[in-house]
């Protein structure tokens, strides 16, 4: 079952905490403008009300009387201080059920001298039932109109924005000012947008750096006056990737990953960073040791199929409402747009992390796909033995294979067969391929090594172009796809790296 979403809402107002007088004074207000009164008396407030804590008189115009034969007969003249007299009574309980409402108006109502019209006011909430018979006793009555209100129709009238003025003088709450306030939220949040995507451009643009500052900070460029900045960056530069309803994303941090398309099984190492691999202040003993460690994980990632060798990055979401100033030009040291964000978030200026799963042309949100984290990489990253050396021996292919192996940035490197040709090949061996119609030089170490039902194989790189042409033209034939074929993935090296492996 879904979880539902929850929305902002007012809790219900709570008229029975008003003091007695303080509820009259709140429906003489709001009676002001529900007829054109001629005076409105407090007559509650004098302890001697006669039941009524509210009378107020209607103004009536000067009418004419006629005759019989259609003739006006005269014009009677109304006292100005006259008019049609209403009693208006608030009863600030909690239940009022019908019976007390008969008994309510069998006390003060007399049949022999009706008002012309009455309200009850209560705090309470009417059933069908009392509805019906405060209509029938005031009808019997002889009263001409009559109104029946509880604390649903409060509500109705307190939240009308004519009587939001009413509303903020007896419960401190003003619904215009908030809608007020909201919409200039908005309205901010919407020119920060705007300008970002002129800054920025509407498309995602990796290559694109924005340095986040803390709005809170008073000390940059100068890390040192923060003993934890290292763990708690008050300023960082971060790669712009994509944007979001809410805000932008920002990229994190960056891993190698395996990404199983069809079973959508997934797994990344964190050993080592690839987002932000050095740093300004590494020393160069830092950056080989770094580099040496990038070596390693990635040897053990490209010995992986290569249709699921691909990269996690984390993403953090800044959001627009967070975004306190866009500073476009930047400063001397960083030459590039800076935001000031309010960093009150657990992860600083990001109020939500995602895993995202480079694959292809397409992005995966894993937590969004319902993706499952398997183990391939273990904890500490094994260094992988050396494989053979071909000295003497080289792999002879067409022109057009060698052609699409040595120059297309866009293919799989692999050599196929379907019956061991290549079978003496093991990962990590490093070998030459050549051919008689062309002259370049082809150095390849085997990284991986499988063999896979074609059908599979071409599913699981179905991006990858032409491909079962490229396969045909290696085995010379066309396959079945319910036939197994040999894949030998390799990395491309050069004479040097082959001489100095020699």
């Amino acid at each position: 079952m879904a979880k539902p979403n929850i929305t902002r809402t007012y809790g219900p107002m709570h008229f029975e905490d008003l003091e007695p007088h303080r509820f009259e004074d709140l429906v003489r207000e709001l009676i002001y403008d529900y007829k054109d009164w001629q005076s409105i008396e407090a007559t509650g407030r004098s302890g001697n009300d006669d039941g009524f804590d509210i009378r107020a008189y209607e103004k009536i115009s000067a009418y004419q009387t006629e005759r019989d034969d259609d003739q006006v007969d005269e014009v009677i003249d109304i006292h100005p201080m006259n008019g049609n007299l209403w009693m208006i009574q608030c009863k600030r309980e909690l239940e009022i059920g019908p019976q007390k409402i008969k008994n309510i108006i069998s006390d003060c109502i007399n049949s022999d001298a009706p008002p012309y019209g009455y309200i009850l006011v209560a705090s309470a909430n009417f059933s069908k039932k009392s509805f019906d018979v405060f209509r029938e006793e005031l009808k019997k009555r002889g009263v001409m109109e009559f109104y029946l209100w509880g604390k649903a129709s409060l509500e109705d009238m307190l939240h009308m924005p004519k009587y939001d003025r009413v509303l903020f003088t007896f419960f401190g709450i003003s619904l215009l000012t908030k809608k007020r306030n909201r919409s200039t939220e908005i309205k901010s949040l919407v020119i920060i947008k705007n300008r970002l995507f002129k800054i920025l451009g509407e498309e995602a643009n990796p290559f694109t750096k924005v340095l986040i500052r803390d709005i809170n900070d008073t000390s940059y460029p100068y890390e040192e006056d923060y003993n934890d900045f290292k763990d708690k960056p008050r300023w960082k530069i971060f790669s712009f990737k994509n944007y979001n309803v809410y805000g932008v994303w920002f990229e994190l941090h960056e891993y190698y990953a395996y990404y199983d398309a069809l079973r959508n099984e997934y797994d990344y190492t964190t050993s080592i960073e690839l987002e932000n691999l050095f740093e300004d202040d590494d020393s160069d003993e830092v950056r080989k040791t770094k580099m040496d460690k990038n070596s390693l994980v990635r040897e053990f990632w490209e010995a992986l199929p290569r249709a699921k060798q691909t990269k996690v990055s984390i993403w953090g979401l800044v959001k627009y409402e967070d975004i306190l100033v866009v500073d476009e030009k930047g400063d001397v040291l960083n030459k590039l747009l800076h935001l000031y964000v309010d960093f009150k978030h657990s992860n600083g200026p990001f109020g939500r992390l995602i895993h995202v799963i480079e694959n292809g042309y397409n992005t995966i949100s894993v937590e969004k796909e319902d993706s499952k984290r398997i183990k391939v990489f273990p904890e500490i990253i094994p260094e992988l033995k050396k494989g053979k050396i071909y000295k003497n021996k080289s792999i002879k292919i067409s022109k057009t294979t060698f052609t699409s192996l040595i120059k297309s940035e866009m293919l799989i490197k692999a050599l196929y067969d379907d019956d061991d040709k290549y079978g003496f090949l093991d990962e990590r061996d490093i070998i030459q391929v050549v051919s008689d119609d062309d002259p370049d030089e082809l150095f390849i170490k085997i990284t991986c090594k499988y063999k896979i039902k074609l059908s599979k194989y071409l599913e699981e790189n179905k991006e990858t172009y032409n491909l079962s042409n490229l396969i045909k033209d290696q085995i010379g034939k066309e396959l079945n796809k319910d036939k197994f074929i040999n894949v030998y993935e390799f990395v491309r090296t050069y004479r040097s790296h082959f001489e100095e492996e020699n």
